[in-house]
Parts: structure tokens; C-alpha cells; sequence
């Protein structure tokens, strides 16, 4: 389908390609691209065969978008499949993505084994997904994952289902759940880290720092780590984790503690230190209670392994 108004196009739904299509807009000017920042909905989905979405407007060298979403409009862009087949262009065919912000009120999914390379550092202020599945889906952030990936905002979602490779992953404020991994070291200053989706297993392949703004989020369902109901969340930090801020501890699925029972809700493989400061069981304070209520829910064991 060709799109080729000789006026002006905004884009205040969704473009989609897919079904093995082409949506092609060109001629007139597209207002919803300005300065590489572009807003509205776009969708491109390549699980079945090759889908083609194809902006003339916004240029000819490829990368042109650097930002998703103006902090006001609704917008995001979903990519679904393997990247051959799921395209996203600009007038000559140079995949149009060049990647720094994602901005509030805006998205980025990535699906089905997308693989995706920004070029640099990556600011999330919105909403990111990264999803699992039978082939996760990759977001690396630099060339080889050698930049730094930022989240801020108190409304800010990272959910890591598949991969997540940087330098550093930092979570100042908002919450990064998921099932997947996490390779780099990961910072904690002032937002929430909740594995599962949940509940679920979330890996760090490098180090875990949590500071005095930060938390974790375990859900207990069971008296087993893993993924789905009648289980509890577990994160698995390869490197060594320093943990400092408040443990969040909720209870689903009907599930009810007993005296003597115990959870294994952190694996280190290099070591654990500070304690959380506080404890919240199901939203309520528990820190007045004392040390032994927080060592109830504490595992500094490392004999948790990563699933094969």
C-alpha cells in the first residue's frame, strides 16, 4: 500500500506492515518526523514473511530516528520478527533507526528475535520490551554493548524478557522486571528491580549495586524459585551484589507463610554485601520489627544456578 497525499500526513494512529506487505508513505511532508525525533504508532511485523515499512520522509542516509515519542504524544514502535524479514526504512531502503531516547509516554518492542544495535547510549523514559518467547529478542546498546543504558521517570518500564546487553544498565527511577538477562552490571539508585513478569527468574550477568532509594520486588507464590504460579521470584546476579534500600515482599495466588519456611530470593557468584534497610511484606512496613524479620526472607547463599 502506497500512501502519497501531496499535502501533509501526521500520523495519529498506527502505520503497520504486515502479512508479508509494504506500507510505503512518500510525497508531501510528514509531520509527524521533525529534528529525529518521530511520533505516533508504527508496527512492523515480519514473523510470517518479509514486511516492509518505508518513511520517505524522513531521509535518504539511514538512521534518521534518534528519538521515539515527544514526551506528550502517545508513540511507539513495535518490531516483531527476524530482522531480515521486519523492516523499517527511509527512501532508499537504510534501515531508519538510529536509537538514543525513548521518550515518556512512548515505547519501543522489540519481538520474536529482533535484534536490535543502537549506536550509542540509551535514555528510556517510557517504556521498553524486550521480549521472550521461543527466540528472545536482543536490545544491545552500543557496538558490542559497550554504552550505558539509563531509565528515568517514575512511570519508566524496562521489561527484559529476552536481552538486555550494556555496559551498565541504571534504573534511577521506574522498574525493570522480566524472565530474561541482563548482561552487564546492573545500578539500582531509586528505582525497582522485580524479576518475573512475575513471578520469574531475571539474571545480571555482572555485578548488582542497590542504593538507599532502591528496592526489590519478590513475589511469593510457593515454596519453589521459578516462573508461573505456586512459584517465587529469584534474581541471579553472577557478579557480587551490594544491597542496600528496602525488600519488598508480596504474597499471590492465595499463598500464605508458615513459620520455618525459607526462599532462596538471591543468587551471588561473587560474594553479598550491606543488608536492605527495610522490609515491606504485601505494602505494609515491617523494618520496626528488626534484623531477624529481614534475615527470614534473606538468601546470601550462592547455590543458585542459572537455568541451562
Amino acid at each position: 500500500m502506497q500512501v502519497a497525499p501531496s499535502g501533509t500526513t501526521t500520523n495519529t494512529g498506527t502505520f503497520e506492515a504486515s502479512n508479508g506487505g509494504t506500507l510505503h508513505a512518500t510525497g508531501g511532508t510528514f509531520a509527524s518526523f521533525s529534528g529525529g525525533t518521530l511520533t505516533g504508532n508504527y508496527v512492523v511485523d515480519g514473523t510470517g514473511s518479509t514486511s516492509t515499512l518505508q518513511i520517505d520522509q524522513l531521509g535518504t542516509t539511514g538512521g534518521e530516528v534518534l528519538t521515539i515519542g515527544d514526551g506528550t504524544i502517545k508513540s511507539g514502535i513495535t518490531l516483531n520478527g527476524a530482522n531480515a524479514n521486519t523492516r523499517f526504512v527511509d527512501a532508499n531502503g537504510n534501515h531508519a533507526l538510529a536509537l538514543g531516547t525513548v521518550a515518556a509516554n512512548a515505547s519501543l518492542t522489540l519481538q520474536n528475535g529482533y535484534a536490535m544495535t543502537t549506536p550509542g547510549n540509551l535514555g528510556n523514559a517510557g517504556t521498553v520490551t524486550i521480549g521472550g518467547g521461543g527466540t528472545p529478542a536482543t536490545l544491545t546498546v552500543g557496538p558490542g554493548g559497550a554504552n550505558t543504558y539509563t531509565q528515568i521517570g517514575v512511570a519508566a518500564l524496562t521489561q527484559v524478557d529476552g536481552n538486555l546487553k550494556a555496559a551498565t544498565v541504571t534504573i534511577n527511577s521506574g522498574l525493570l522486571d522480566g524472565n530474561g538477562t541482563v548482561t552487564g552490571n546492573a545500578n539500582n539508585p531509586g528505582g525497582t528491580v522485580k524479576p518475573g513478569d512475575p513471578p520469574g527468574i531475571l539474571t545480571f550477568t555482572g555485578g548488582y549495586g542497590q542504593g538507599t532509594g532502591g528496592a526489590l520486588d519478590i513475589e511469593l507464590g510457593g515454596l519453589t524459585g521459578g516462573t508461573g504460579s505456586g512459584h517465587y521470584s529469584e534474581l541471579l546476579v553472577d557478579g557480587s551484589a551490594s544491597l542496600l534500600g528496602t525488600l519488598e515482599l508480596n504474597t499471590f495466588g492465595g499463598f500464605n507463610l508458615a513459620n520455618g519456611e525459607s526462599f532462596d530470593i538471591l543468587g551471588t557468584g561473587a560474594g553479598l554485601t550491606n543488608d536492605m534497610a527495610a522490609l515491606d511484606f504485601n505494602g505494609q512496613s515491617c523494618a520496626n520489627q528488626g534484623g531477624e524479620t529481614y534475615k527470614y526472607a534473606r538468601s546470601d547463599r550462592s547455590s543458585i544456578s542459572s537455568p541451562s
